[in-house]
């Protein structure tokens, strides 16, 4: 079973401290709705997110234009930059223009009709319309990512033996025949 919760977020009333914790819910999956916030009005690394290593924090918005900060994660518990990247998301599905400007970002990223601008490195899984960057670059990783299946070689197939012979007809025994 899992457990989920949505999370309305308070109004920003520090630019530089926007803390956003979520160890303290016993839901598995939380859901964290930002239409009601003023991302513009948090300074770039002012949104601090608390989690468990057991919990997938999803962040949505309806937002047709969104910048996603830079931002920092403290994780309780240990997880690997694929498991961050699986166990944040960033659900943006009305974004037809959308920015990356989380320096280090290990995320998923759905927002499939946007125009992606990356301003700095990040990796994840990202889905979008179309990416351009500046300096910056995404990362795939994933710790699902099937191993190779090797494809065996072909054993060549084997062919019988072909016997010709030639038979003149018309001609006297013993005739040439050119």
């Amino acid at each position: 079973v899992v457990a989920w919760n949505t999370v309305t977020l308070e109004p920003v009333t520090d630019m530089n401290n926007y803390a956003i914790d979520v160890t303290g819910l016993t839901d598995s999956t939380v859901y964290i709705n930002l239409d009601n916030i003023d991302f513009g009005g948090i300074a770039n690394g002012g949104v601090k997110l608390s989690m468990r290593a057991d919990q997938t924090v999803v962040f949505n918005t309806q937002a047709t234009t969104f910048k996603i900060p830079r931002y920092s994660v403290n994780i309780v518990g240990n997880l690997s930059n694929a498991e961050v990247a699986e166990n944040i998301i960033w659900n943006i599905p009305k974004a037809t223009s959308l920015i990356i400007e989380s320096d280090g970002l290990h995320a998923t990223v759905i927002a499939p009709l946007a125009d992606t601008y990356i301003a700095t490195t990040g990796e994840g899984n990202l889905v979008c319309n179309k990416v351009t960057g500046n300096g910056g670059e995404w990362h795939f990783i994933s710790r699902r990512v099937p191993e190779p299946t090797p494809t065996p070689t072909p054993i060549p197939p084997k062919y019988g033996e072909l016997t010709l012979s030639k038979e003149v007809v018309g001609l006297e025994e013993g005739a040439e025949w050119s």
